[in-house]
C-alpha cells in the first residue's frame, strides 16, 4: 500500500519550462485526501521549493538540498551542513579550476562564485523563486547545506571523478544534470532525507513510491518500496528501478499520479473498503 510519494524535480516532475505543471497541484490535494503524503526530493533549497509549490506549499513535506535539510509538517526536522574544513578545502580546490563556476546556499541566500559565474548569476536573477542571491563566497562562519558546480557538459563526468579522487573521503560528487555536479557531505543524500520524513510520519519504506532520473536519486530509489525511473533517466538509474515510465517532457509523472488517484477514488466510491494504492498495477 502506498502511503507516501516522493519525486525528484528536474528531469522528473518539472515540465520543459522548469516549472511544476499546473495539474500537479490538484493531484497533490487529491492524494492528500486519500491519505497519501507527497514529498519533493530536490537539490533546491526550502525557500525555492515553497515558491514552486505555492498553491500546496503548506500541504506537503520537503527533502531539500539533496537531503541536507528536511521539513515535515511545516517544521524543520533535520539539517546537515558542511564541516568548515571540508568547505575550505573544496573552495581552495575550486580556485584552481577556473573553468568551474559554483553556487552554494545556507538555506536562504545563494552565493555564486567563480571566474565564469556570470551565466549562473543571470540564471538566478531571472528566476523569481530565488529571492536572495549574492555574488562571491559566503561570509566566514556561514553554515552551508547545498553546493553545486557548473561544468561544461563535455567535462562533467571527468570533473566529478577528479574531485572524488581528491576529496572523496569526506565529500560526495554526483553528476546531477548534463552540466552540473552536486556536492554533499559523505552520508548525506536524498535517501537519508527521505528516511527522516518516514520516521516523522511513521511510514515504512515499503509504503513509498519514488520517481527519479539521475544518480543523486539513487539512494532514495533504493529505499522506496517501488522505484520508478523516467524514460530519460540515466541507464544506471533505470537498472535499479522496478519499472520505467515516459519522459518528463510527456508529463509522465503526472499521468502516473492521475492513474493512481483515479483508481483509488473509484475504489472509495464503490465502497470496497480501504483503498490499496499500488503503483505498478491497475488492481
Amino acid at each position: 500500500m502506498i502511503r507516501l510519494i516522493a519525486t525528484d524535480m528536474d528531469g522528473t516532475l518539472l515540465g520543459e519550462d522548469g516549472r511544476v505543471p499546473e495539474e500537479t497541484f490538484d493531484l497533490i490535494r487529491r492524494l492528500r485526501r486519500l491519505g497519501i503524503a507527497f514529498v519533493p526530493a530536490s537539490g533546491r533549497i526550502h525557500d525555492v521549493l515553497r515558491v514552486q509549490f505555492g498553491p500546496v506549499a503548506d500541504e506537503i513535506d520537503y527533502v531539500c538540498s539533496n537531503g541536507g535539510e528536511v521539513w515535515v509538517g511545516g517544521r524543520r526536522v533535520f539539517r546537515a551542513g558542511f564541516a568548515e574544513q571540508d568547505l575550505a578545502d573544496l573552495i581552495d580546490e575550486l580556485a584552481r579550476r577556473p573553468h568551474v563556476s559554483s553556487f552554494m546556499s545556507d538555506g536562504h541566500t545563494t552565493f555564486v562564485f567563480g571566474e565564469r559565474s556570470g551565466k549562473l548569476m543571470r540564471w538566478f536573477e531571472d528566476d523569481d523563486a530565488f529571492e536572495s542571491v549574492a555574488r562571491g563566497l559566503p561570509p566566514e562562519g556561514t553554515e552551508i547545506i547545498k553546493i553545486s558546480l557548473h561544468v561544461d557538459e563535455s567535462r562533467v563526468a571527468e570533473e566529478a571523478r577528479e574531485l572524488h579522487a581528491l576529496l572523496g573521503d569526506r565529500l560526495v560528487f554526483q553528476v546531477a544534470a548534463h552540466d552540473f555536479i552536486d556536492v554533499q557531505p559523505a552520508g548525506v543524500d536524498k535517501g537519508l532525507g527521505l528516511e527522516r520524513v518516514l520516521e516523522a510520519r511513521g511510514i515504512e519504506p515499503e509504503e513509498v513510491l519514488a520517481f527519479g532520473d539521475a544518480m543523486n536519486d539513487k539512494m532514495m530509489l533504493e529505499l522506496a518500496g517501488e522505484a520508478v525511473a523516467m524514460a530519460n533517466a540515466l541507464p544506471e538509474v533505470q537498472a535499479i528501478c522496478d519499472r520505467v515510465i515516459g519522459t518528463y517532457q510527456e508529463g509522465a509523472v503526472q499521468k502516473e499520479l492521475a492513474r493512481i488517484v483515479e483508481r483509488l477514488e473509484r475504489e472509495q466510491a464503490s465502497g470496497e473498503g480501504p483503498a490499496e494504492a499500488r503503483g505498478g498495477e491497475d488492481g
